[in-house]
């Protein structure tokens, strides 16, 4: 990870702004300022951002505009987190979109100061670290092969998680760890596609009813399948942090 990180702070309440640029500072950050989605653009043609932190509601563009933006560019880089005063999106539709993560305001500088460092790094270093906290359910699910479970609208992958229709109905709640293992083997012919099982600890985001499923953000994968997965993600150019289906 740099030693630097250069964040760009978005928001058109300049009182905010300030105090968030003072504590992030504080961090260690390279931070920049923007009060207005216009402003932020310009500021990313000018320079490379790792991290964008982006209010929703403001008044000439708003932060989702922006977010959509910047992820036609590239999917990648920056890392966007997008906070709000208002419920203008959920959690469920600024994964979707691509964010890394919402927060609402007034929010806990160093939670998201963990939440950007984690972002920052590698997907396999990042998901190497085993979860010890208590998992709520075991979600075990069997597809002839790994394109049968996408084909078949059960499972969506994101670049952090992914999307579970659950048939059964059985929610684990949200805010709980849960044990996933996927097999995509059974096909009499054996795996066709990229990945054979994927296995590890997640992270429920957010539960829906419509359409049936959960989100889940990887916490942990194990050893088995964590070379495979992360090398086809990284070939993947994958918009969704986790989708939303």
């Amino acid at each position: 990870m740099k030693d630097k990180i250069k964040i760009l702070i978005v928001d058109d309440e300049k009182e905010l702004v300030q105090v968030m640029a003072h504590q992030f500072e504080i961090f260690g950050f390279q931070v920049h300022l923007a009060y207005s989605v216009t402003e932020a653009l310009d500021a990313i043609g000018a320079n490379e951002f790792d991290i964008v932190i982006s209010d929703i509601r403001m008044p000439e563009a708003t932060g989702d505009e922006l977010l959509k933006a910047l992820k036609s560019r590239d999917v990648r880089l920056p890392h966007v987190f997008m906070i709000s005063g208002h419920s203008d999106f959920t959690l469920q539709e600024v994964f979707s979109l691509g964010a890394d993560g919402l927060f609402p305001k007034p929010f806990n500088a160093t939670t998201l100061r963990e939440a950007i460092r984690r972002c920052l790094m590698a997907p396999a270093e990042r998901w190497r670290k085993r979860v010890t906290l208590e998992t709520t359910a075991e979600l075990k699910c069997e597809w002839l092969d790994w394109n049968t479970a996408f084909s078949s609208g059960d499972l969506s992958i994101g670049r952090g998680g992914f999307y579970l229709r659950l048939k059964d109905k059985r929610f684990p709640p949200e805010g709980s760890h849960v044990r996933f293992n996927f097999d995509f083997s059974r096909s009499a012919g054996g795996s066709v596609g990229a990945i054979k099982n994927l296995s590890g600890v997640g992270y429920v985001h957010w539960v829906s009813y419509k359409p049936e499923g959960i989100g889940v953000e990887i916490s942990y994968l194990e050893e088995n399948c964590r070379e495979d997965y992360v090398k086809w993600l990284l070939e993947q150019e994958i918009v969704s942090y986790i989708p939303s289906k």
